[in-house]
């Protein structure tokens, strides 16, 4: 514990990556190559007396939760801080049985096979019917998470060298569906056994694929599929990634989370003096071009994998689209985590976003990978979290989320994460406002600003088009009112996930899908400034079910669309979080029917984001079928789930040999 104290504080107080890089006698060094990302320590506070110090760490402590809703690590050693100044000492604890058997009493009735949990989930079967009723859904509502289920869900630590064939336990796996889905998302938030947890969203990217070969039907009694479809997992070796490996523990403070418990032996001083801003690419994964994915993260550049083998091969900031005019460091300006497709005939076009600040960069890029072209333009606003955009024909999309930052002095000492708990609120004072941005192959010449009349933000984009009366119709997952903090309920301070804190957020507030559309004619013809009036917004199809990570047809990306597919967590109870979600639908935004849903029939089963694997030579636009990664925490299994399109219902069910973490985003490429 002290060598490795003393490893952090040495490292961060030379100021320089290059002192981490130094290797220790018989270890290895990190991978060279890749382009290192701009690390510094936290500015120190100084004048300030060590008892101050204590006071401040002690006040950004978050309330106490309930006993059985905390699992808590095991402690460093010795006396907790709060011992040490008088406070009433943490206890680590974990879900007791009763505790498992009043959320679930089936769980302990009858004979199970071990899970992760041990023992706390009995197998089932899942439903294979195309509509469930409305009761059969309100039967399958999960019940309240617990603490055990939750953490085993996001600390699952996969290999890193992930090889095997899926099991085929129900349906057959149709013979046009062939290529390889392709998931990324948070993995390894505690590296070693010092310290405290990551937040999921500052853990290391691991990316997974499933490739689907090109005759892998099989008759529903043949129980294996030997190859047909083979999943493949690995981390992207980022700098910070080989960096923590090397040293056994988290070096790097992230933007949810800290290295080391902050009240827990000075643990906020050496928060204090590590370094931050780690690149993890642990958002979304792209294969582009042929043969080379792409790793994105929110705050750098992308991240190069080989698609067969998914070793990381470099950092894409060699590329000509990061030399841009306005960025002084122009090799580490970040390209947003998603990006979009563009797709004309036989040819496509990846479309990706820089944003720093109010200063945005559109960039294009051929199948060959070469930039094709770019568009800068300047926003009317700054203060805005940006996620996702969308695009049309002649357009790009991108919708101003407004937020009100709240500085903290425990994120200076070390005692609060950068983006901690209530620190990022919505802006209730303000309104949103939709930017259309001219695309240069497209026939607008002039950029149009919609103010929606309401603060929603918007982080995910199901998409957008332009409709016959030349309105532009935006469809995404919408927050009505929005408070960071409470995702996954992690708590920065404890280092753990408790389900309670899932429920500070407010389930009036969303996520709800909604449909926008834009009075382009009439925005026109009133000349230059803000628009008002003239963007209508509208829950897609009259329901306040909490729903995101929307999708639709990849080919008809910026083109009118009917339907969208997400994660949804309907039929909801008080005391139930709408995530981690466990149902799927398909919402008919257009025609406005009621929405289809697929859930897992067995409980404490999760579902990811739904991947849209188009049929070969299909021209209708739910021609194809969704694959979901279910995520069987009592059983301590995931599973990939082939679903119609059409209705919903059940194709194949294939089963890994362990639980992977949850993911973020996916994407399908389909066989050459």
């Amino acid at each position: 514990m002290l060598k490795a104290m003393f490893g952090l504080v040495f490292a961060c107080l030379l100021g320089t990556p290059a002192a981490l890089l130094r290797p220790q006698s018989g270890r290895k060094a990190p991978l060279k190559g890749l382009a290192a990302e701009v690390v510094a320590p936290v500015p120190p506070i100084g004048g300030r007396s060590l008892p101050w110090l204590f006071e401040q760490a002690i006040k950004v402590g978050r309330r106490r939760n309930a006993v059985l809703d905390v699992v808590a690590p095991p402690p460093l050693g010795g006396r907790s801080l709060p011992s040490l100044l008088g406070k009433r000492p943490e206890i680590p604890i974990v879900a007791r049985a009763d505790a498992i058997a009043a959320d679930r009493p089936e769980a302990l009735a009858a004979p199970r096979p071990p899970s992760v949990l041990g023992r706390l989930g009995a197998p089932g079967k899942n439903n294979v019917l195309a509509f469930p009723g409305a009761e059969a859904l309100a039967r399958r509502r999960r019940a309240k998470i617990s603490a055990a289920a939750l953490a085993a869900l996001l600390l699952a630590d996969p290999d890193d060298c992930l090889d095997e064939d899926l099991r085929l336990t129900r349906g057959a796996v149709p013979r046009e569906l062939s290529g390889t889905l392709y998931v990324n998302g948070p993995a390894r938030l505690k590296v070693g056994t010092v310290g405290s947890s990551a937040h999921p969203l500052d853990g290391h990217g691991y990316v997974r694929s499933f490739r689907i070969q090109r005759d892998a039907a099989h008759d529903f009694d043949d129980p294996h599929v030997r190859q047909r479809v083979r999943l493949k997992g690995r981390f992207v070796k980022t700098w910070a990634f080989e960096v923590e490996t090397f040293f056994g523990f988290n070096v790097f403070r992230g933007f949810f989370s800290l290295p080391f418990l902050p009240l827990r032996e000075l643990g906020f001083a050496f928060n204090a003096l590590a370094m931050w801003r780690k690149n993890v690419a642990n958002t979304c994964v792209v294969e582009w071009p042929p043969g080379q994915l792409l790793a994105l993260w929110e705050m750098g550049p992308p991240h190069a994998l080989d698609a067969e083998t998914l070793r990381t091969t470099k950092s894409w900031s060699h590329l000509e689209y990061l030399a841009t005019s306005d960025c002084a460091l122009s090799r580490l300006r970040p390209l947003l985590a998603h990006t979009k497709t563009w797709t004309d005939g036989d040819a496509s076009t990846l479309v990706g976003l820089s944003a720093l600040g109010s200063s945005y960069t559109f960039y294009e890029f051929g199948l060959d990978g070469a930039l094709a072209s770019s568009t800068e333009a300047t926003m009317p606003f700054e203060s805005s979290i940006v996620h996702d955009f969308a695009i049309t024909e002649d357009y790009y999309v991108v919708q101003e989320n407004p937020v009100v930052y709240t500085g903290d002095v425990g994120a200076a000492l070390g005692a609060a994460p950068m983006l901690g708990n209530g620190s990022v609120v919505s802006d209730v004072a303000a309104t949103s406002r939709v930017v259309l941005v001219p695309r240069p192959s497209g026939a607008a010449d002039r950029t149009l600003v919609f103010d929606t009349g309401d603060h929603a933000l918007a982080f995910h984009f199901a998409n957008a088009y332009q409709d016959d009366d030349g309105s532009v119709v935006v469809v995404a997952a919408s927050f009505d009112n929005y408070r960071m903090g409470s995702e996954y309920g992690f708590d920065p301070v404890e280092g753990t996930f408790a389900p309670a804190q899932l429920l500070e957020h407010d389930h009036e507030a969303g996520p709800f899908l909604f449909e926008t559309r834009l009075d382009v004619a009439a925005g026109l013809e009133r000349g230059e400034g803000t628009l008002r009036g003239l963007a209508t917004r509208t829950l897609a199809d009259g329901s306040r079910t909490h729903r995101d990570f929307p999708s639709a047809h990849p080919a008809r990306e910026g083109r009118k669309t009917r339907y969208a597919y997400c994660a949804a967590s309907p039929h909801l109870a008080d005391g139930d979080p709408f995530f981690p979600f466990h149902s799927v639908q398909k919402v008919d935004v257009a025609g406005g029917g009621p929405a289809l849903s697929w859930a897992p029939e067995r409980p404490g089963c999760f579902v990811g984001e739904p991947v849209f694997a188009p049929r070969p030579g299909g021209s209708d636009e739910d021609d194809g079928w969704l694959l979901v990664l279910v995520h069987d925490v009592p059983n301590d299994a995931t599973e990939l789930a082939v679903l119609s399109a059409r209705n919903l219902a059940l194709v194949a069910e294939l089963r890994s040999s362990g639980l992977l973490p949850l993911g973020l985003h996916g994407s399908w490429s389909p066989a050459p």
